[in-house]
């Protein structure tokens, strides 16, 4: 049972739940604003162009645009959760270290001149 079992209990909780609303609004939310801004862009460009490119152009280079920032995300996430996934890899070493260090701590004692 263990963690998977931790786990569970935990999903079936109502904070698990609360907590699971809101990160799936703010996702949509994110990806309503970042779709209204891109439109925005591309209406203020073709209404204001400052050298007047075709609207095909235009939409090409702002969609190639925001793919390329998608892109970037994508990578800092998964990046984020590599680093995140090492730390919790080392959680062991770093805690038997920790314990290794406080057995040290009370058994030896100080010398003083």
């Amino acid at each position: 049972a263990g963690r998977e079992g931790v786990e569970a209990e935990w999903e079936k909780s109502d904070e698990f739940r609360e907590r699971w609303k809101l990160k799936a609004r703010e996702l949509l939310a994110n990806m309503e604003w970042r779709k209204r801004k891109v439109t925005k862009r591309v209406s203020a460009r073709v209404l204001f162009p400052a050298a007047p490119p075709t609207l095909c152009w235009l939409l090409k280079d702002e969609t190639s645009r925001v793919e390329a920032e998608e892109k970037e995300e994508k990578v800092k996430a998964k990046e984020k959760k590599k680093a995140e996934k090492e730390w919790e890899a080392s959680r062991e070493t770093r805690v038997g270290g920790w314990r290794e260090f406080m057995t040290k701590k009370g058994s030896s004692k100080c010398l003083t001149a």
